[in-house]
């Protein structure tokens, strides 16, 4: 658990998991666990959404040790800052603890000396003579999450190509979100003879996806999780559509999923909540963005 005061009001914190093999790197980017992916493919690392009070914050990321792969030796533990000129150092408070499965803490560390730095790795969960450790690190990085992420293998492309024109049910798909969001919730929560106030906890997809409606309903959640004060989470876009057939019929595990979205095309084995393999995935285009695309090369209007 990661916890951080902000008196001052100047940034906001988030906090992430990186699964690095034996030669400390990454294996691939999916092991980068963050805000826009806040599950890894196997669900062993989970971010669980941030909570705050006043001028103090947290946020929990979930390790299951027995369900990380064997190829990986460590898991780091991170935050970077989203600020306008501010460091860790402004920050009044900043500690990581680890609990174990019962809440109860085992270690604890409280990073004193920060400054400037805008991403910082505060600890990591080592695997040693079969056993899980954890060490103390706090080294900071003035380059933010991309220049920490790219020490640790993450691909980060800082100077893209000039963003080609978005496929026209995206632009469409994004204006969509925005006019029917507000109605949408207010419908939900009047059929569940509800208010806001009436919730546990709010919860909303972060990614992967296609960016502009994923932002559209975060941005939304995080507002009700505001003006309420409850407890968000927020969830993995595909892991959401993964379970999406146990809302609606009495469907066991372990079952096949086909996921055919916008952005994303593939087959997947759900053995459990956070169990997934996945099976196969186009090589290029999703089929949303595939169908999008030639009907613009055809002259097509949408929709």
């Amino acid at each position: 658990m990661v916890r951080w005061s902000d008196p001052r009001g100047v940034a906001d914190v988030d906090v992430a998991a990186l699964l690095l093999g034996e030669n400390g790197k990454v294996r691939h980017d999916e092991d980068f666990v963050f805000y826009n992916a806040p599950s890894s493919v196997d669900g062993a690392v989970r971010l669980l959404g941030k909570r705050s009070a006043e001028e103090r914050a947290e946020d929990r990321v979930a390790v299951d040790l027995e369900a990380l792969s064997d190829e990986v030796g460590t898991v780091v533990i991170a935050a970077s800052l989203d600020s306008d000129g501010s460091g860790f150092g402004d920050l009044g408070e900043l500690s990581v603890e680890i609990l174990d499965a019962s809440g109860t803490p085992h270690a604890r560390f409280d990073v004193g000396d920060a400054g400037s730095e805008t991403a910082i790795v505060l600890g990591e969960l080592y695997l040693r003579n079969d056993e899980w450790k954890f060490r103390a690190v706090g080294q900071g990085w003035d380059s933010g999450l991309a220049g920490l992420a790219t020490d640790y293998g993450i691909t980060v492309d800082e100077t893209p190509d000039a963003p080609a024109d978005p496929p026209v049910a995206q632009v469409r798909a994004v204006e969509a979100h925005v006019e029917v969001v507000d109605t949408l919730i207010a419908r939900a929560l009047n059929e569940a003879g509800m208010t806001a106030k009436d919730l546990d906890g709010v919860a909303a997809a972060a990614g992967p996806g296609l960016i502009g409606g994923v932002m559209v309903g975060l941005m939304a959640g995080k507002g009700v999780a505001l003006a309420t004060g409850k407890p968000f989470v927020a969830v993995n876009h595909l892991e959401a559509h993964a379970l999406t057939a146990r809302l609606t019929a009495v469907v066991a595990f372990p079952f096949l999923a086909l996921l055919a979205s916008g952005g994303h095309t593939q087959i997947l084995a759900v053995r459990g909540v956070g169990d997934y393999v996945r099976l196969g995935a186009t090589m290029d285009e999703a089929i949303g963005e595939a169908f999008d695309k030639t009907a613009k090369l055809l002259g097509l209007p949408y929709p």
